[in-house]
This record gives structure tokens, C-alpha cells and sequence, in this order.
């Protein structure tokens, strides 16, 4: 696919390990998942949910990996999560997107696909999801990218409850896009009051500027909204639209991550529902920093936080920083890094970590202020072997209705899910 195409995946592959999707139906892009009674959640393993709390499923042939990028939970307790395959085909990679989805105890639903299990090709190149959402009729959206022999382009996928392939969307179930002359990927979805979809991800137009976010609006028949176009947001040089949050009011946040070979840049930008930029927010609507900006969510009472570097950074609902959450801000975690979080109805804040050794998920609690809470697990710090390699990768969290908390990730050719309560 030649060496445009080769560093593209390398680059891709270094973000989505950082990143995460929370499991709120309407946009599986990181948002924190969905604030429940968790007011006694204790973070022990779930032992009626798989071997012991812990569901392994191995999926791939041993000449490949999955990557789980999406989580969400449906109303009827059963779990989906998207990811994608990769496949070793020298000397490049081929991709197909990938859905799976289990039962409340677990157990695959066999409904679902084959056995629970779908794969879905839509080129001979690369095909990822990215990004995952339920619609209220039980449909699922994945969105993500496809590529040809040269470059990505944004691909939206809509299957029928029980994984088929919805061809009332677009024809085929699949709609493909190109909004720039290179490569175009997304990487956030969110489902709109109303139906219609809202895709995030980037544009690469080429030099000065290279990479820029760019968001779409569909309607419920896949068909590209018209009144919407395409919206690029000035930003950061070299940069992607890599988190999508809704807010109650209509407005949309979008979490900016930019590279500059090796260094990282964030920026946090808020728009109206139409999408044009909400100058309310922060300065002229964007604040943006120095690190790689690993997740964000919002907090039910309008504040963010966002995993930058290895800190991590509140603000307000206007964009000042929250100088009454750890030090002016910013809490250090010196040289560990937050890659999922979750919000207790209490406001505490569940984290979850990088590890020394990656055969673990770890766990941490946060008290409204940001310290770390000593009553959770030992001094506020819970570790889960999930895999006997260092291999294992988190990339998926939300809490359940019902007080449990499901982690989803992959180790390897295997995926990984985890419930505590």
C-alpha cells in the first residue's frame, strides 16, 4: 500500500492504544459511559460474569491481533463491543471490522451474527471501527475508515439487531466518504435527538496544515445532510477530532489530539449544534496544551476532564481550568497515564491506568478533588491479571445500570472483558 499508507497505520495504532470508548449508546467515542447508582460500587470482580468476573474470547488466528475500540451496553443488559482484526500480510496489514456481543452473564449471543461474532470487509486493504452507537430501534453504527491502494476514507457501517447488514441505509449498509483529496478517517459518532448521525475524525488536504478535524452529519438513511456540509474546525496543524461529547443543551465538545513528529498537542473546542464554533468556551471556543490527549469525558455537572500526558486536567463548563481540582488544575500522576474514566453518581471518578506490566488493568478512585480515595481497594488501587503475556490493552469502559462496571480490551488475539460490582 506503499509508505504513506504504512505510516498512517503505525500512527493509528499508537493513538487507539490510548484511547478508549465509553459505553453510552448514543456515542461510543470516550466519553466517561453512563453515570449510574454507584454510590456503593467496591470495584471486586463480578464472579456471576464469566470465569471469576473475567470473559477471554479468542477470536483470530494466530498471525493476526484484534483491537476492541467501542463498549456499549443495550438496554436489555447485553454487551457490544467493535474493534477491528489485523491481519499480517506482508509487507503491509489487512483490517476488517469486527462485532461481538454477549449476553448478560457473559456467554456469546448467538443471535448475534455468527455465534455472536461479525466480521465485516469492505476493501482489501484496511477496514476499522472506530467508534460505536445503538440506535433506539436496536440498530448498530460503526464508524471508522476504509482504505484503497493509497489512502483512508471515513466509512459509517449500520447492521440490523441481530448483525446484518441494514440495507435501508444507503442501499447496502455502508456508507463510504471522501471529503479531502488524501486520506479521511473517524474516529468519534454520536446519534442525535431526532436520529441523524454525527461523525467526527480528520482531512488530510495536504500542506501547510496536513491533518484537519472535520465532522459530517448524516440522516437516518445514510444520506449526507445537506444543511450540515462539511464542517473542518480551525485547529491545531497536523490534527484529529478524537472524542465527540453531546451535551444536554445541544452543544458538542470535541477533543482535538495533534502530533508534531514526535511531540503532542492538544486542544479542547466546543460548537453549536450546527457547527460552528461556540465562542463561549474558553478562548474564542478552544483551549489547547502541550501532551497527547489520552481521554475525555464530561462529568454530570458540566465540568471536563481530560487525560493529557500523564495528568490529569479539569475545567469548567465555560473552559477555565478548575483551579479546586488538584493543583491549579492538574493532577499529576507522575509517568502512569489515565486511559478510561468513569463517573460514580457521587462524583468520584473511576480511572483506569497504564501498568508496569501489561498483563494487568488497574483500577483507581478519585474523591471530588481529584486525590486518589484510600478506602477503594488497597489505598485507592485495584489490579486485574487479565492475560499471561504483556499484551493486554484497555480501551472500552462504562458502568451498567445496575452498579457493575465493564472493562473491555483485547490481549493479543484474544478479547478481554472484565465486570466488577
Amino acid at each position: 500500500m506503499g509508505m504513506r499508507f504504512g505510516l498512517y497505520s503505525l500512527l493509528a495504532l499508537v493513538l487507539l492504544a490510548c484511547n478508549g470508548g465509553s459505553g453510552n449508546p448514543n456515542g461510543s467515542n470516550p466519553g466517561g459511559g453512563t453515570p449510574g447508582p454507584q454510590l456503593s460500587f467496591k470495584g471486586e470482580l463480578d464472579t456471576s460474569f464469566g470465569n471469576g468476573g473475567i470473559v477471554t474470547t479468542p477470536v483470530t488466528s494466530a498471525n493476526a491481533k484484534i483491537w476492541i475500540t467501542s463498549l456499549i451496553v443495550q438496554p436489555d443488559r447485553k454487551i457490544v463491543v467493535a474493534g477491528y482484526i489485523e491481519k499480517v500480510v506482508s509487507p503491509s496489514y489487512v483490517d476488517d471490522i469486527i462485532l461481538l456481543r454477549y449476553n448478560p452473564d457473559g456467554t456469546l449471543d448467538t443471535t448475534f451474527g455468527n455465534e455472536g461474532t461479525v466480521v465485516t470487509s469492505l476493501s482489501d486493504y484496511s477496514d476499522r471501527a472506530h467508534a460505536l452507537v445503538l440506535q433506539p430501534d436496536g440498530k448498530l453504527v460503526v464508524a471508522g475508515s476504509t482504505a484503497n491502494s493509497n489512502y483512508y476514507e471515513i466509512a459509517l457501517v449500520r447492521y440490523n439487531e441481530y448483525g446484518k447488514l441494514d440495507t435501508s441505509f444507503d442501499g447496502d449498509g455502508i456508507v463510504v466518504a471522501s471529503p479531502g483529496p488524501y486520506s479521511d478517517e473517524a474516529y468519534a459518532l454520536l446519534l442525535l435527538p431526532g436520529g441523524k448521525l454525527l461523525v467526527g475524525g480528520y482531512s488530510d488536504k495536504g500542506a501547510p496544515n496536513y491533518e484537519t478535524p472535520v465532522l459530517l452529519r448524516y440522516n437516518s438513511d445514510g444520506s449526507q445532510d445537506a444543511s450540515f456540509g462539511i464542517k473542518q474546525i480551525a485547529s491545531l496543524t497536523n490534527s484529529r477530532a478524537k472524542h465527540m461529547l453531546l451535551q444536554p443543551d445541544g452543544k458538542i465538545l470535541l477533543g482535538i489530539g495533534a502530533r508534531f513528529g514526535t511531540s503532542f498537542g492538544f486542544a479542547l473546542s466546543r460548537l453549536l449544534d450546527n457547527g460552528t464554533v461556540d465562542t463561549s468556551f474558553g478562548g474564542q471556543g478552544m483551549v489547547s496544551g502541550n501532551g497527547l490527549l489520552r481521554y475525555l469525558m464530561r462529568q454530570s455537572d458540566g465540568r471536563l476532564i481530560a487525560s493529557v500526558g500523564d495528568r490529569l486536567k479539569r475545567y469548567e463548563a465555560n473552559g477555565n481550568p478548575d483551579i479546586g481540582f488538584g493543583t491549579g488544575g492538574n493532577v499529576d500522576q507522575y509517568n502512569q497515564y489515565t486511559i478510561l474514566m468513569a463517573q460514580q453518581s457521587d462524583g468520584k471518578l473511576i480511572s483506569l491506568a497504564s501498568h508496569s506490566s501489561p498483563k494487568f488493568f488497574a483500577l483507581y478512585r478519585h474523591n471530588l478533588n481529584g486525590t486518589v480515595d484510600p478506602s477503594f481497594g488497597s489505598n485507592g488501587y485495584i489490579e486485574t491479571q487479565v492475560s499471561t503475556n504483556y499484551d493486554a490493552v484497555a480501551s472500552a469502559m462504562t458502568f451498567q445500570p445496575d452498579n457493575r462496571l465493564i472493562v473491555a480490551g483485547s490481549a493479543n488475539t484474544n478479547v478481554i472483558l472484565v465486570r466488577y460490582k
